[in-house]
């Protein structure tokens, strides 16, 4: 006998960390970033989800525990997360922000964009010396000004 129990709180792209949440219209549920796309994009798009995991964790806190009396220690914990991920530019910030809701649409837009494979934006890169053809010169590390 085959055990054939499909779990429809699962998304049905394989390894996707994801809650199902729509139907495709059969007997297939999945979540909101492989929902509409090519079978064939699945594997990156799932790839992208588990690097990105500690962010979906992260949101999945935020609709949790907004409004709640956990909130507050729960906001500590996600802001301590997120700098532990060294994703600064992801911690809240009331200016911008405004509120927890539109902080977590802007988190979620971080996923949705790298599921969708937009490319994030680059770091700037301070612009090097050209290499010296002396080879102890060309592990000289600059002094900061004030030393």
């Amino acid at each position: 006998m085959k055990d054939t129990t499909v779990d429809k709180t699962a998304c049905a792209a394989f390894g996707c960390p994801c809650a199902a949440t729509a139907s495709n219209g059969g007997s297939n549920w999945f979540c909101t970033y492989h929902l509409g796309t090519e079978a064939s994009s699945w594997q990156r798009i799932t790839q992208e989800l588990r690097r990105l995991e500690w962010l979906i964790l992260i949101c999945r806190g935020i609709r949790v525990c907004y409004g709640t009396e956990r909130w507050e220690k729960a906001f500590k914990q996600i802001q301590h997360d997120i700098r532990a991920h060294q994703r600064s530019d992801l911690l809240f910030v009331k200016e911008t922000d405004v509120n927890a809701q539109q902080w977590l649409r802007r988190l979620e837009g971080v996923i949705d964009n790298a599921a969708r494979g937009v490319q994030q934006p680059q770091l700037p890169v301070m612009p090097q010396r050209q290499a010296a053809h002396d080879p102890v010169q060309r592990v000289q590390f600059d002094l900061p000004q004030h030393a």
